[in-house]
């Protein structure tokens, strides 16, 4: 922690269940890290300010995967 913001590799949980590990720059995600949503939804890949950017993977609940660049926290583009 940089004073009461997270600063480095770590990992932090929110109450509802859902977790984010990797690293944090000025309390954002930030570079290779994995979330994981308390419904058990994942992705891990690129973080740019506390959303998912570049390359990276998704996995559903239901066994689908996205694998290819995020924008602003959503899919962008093609992928597989």
């Amino acid at each position: 922690m940089k004073g009461n913001i997270e600063h480095g590799r770590g990992k932090y949980t929110w109450a509802t269940g859902g977790s984010y590990e990797g690293n944090f720059v000025d309390g954002k995600s930030q570079g290779m890290g994995k979330l994981t949503w308390a419904d058990g939804k994942i992705h891990e890949g690129m973080y740019e300010k506390g959303k998912s950017n570049g390359k990276g993977k998704m996995y559903l609940v239901n066994g689908t995967v996205f694998e290819g660049i995020f924008a602003n926290g959503k899919p962008d583009g093609l992928g597989k």
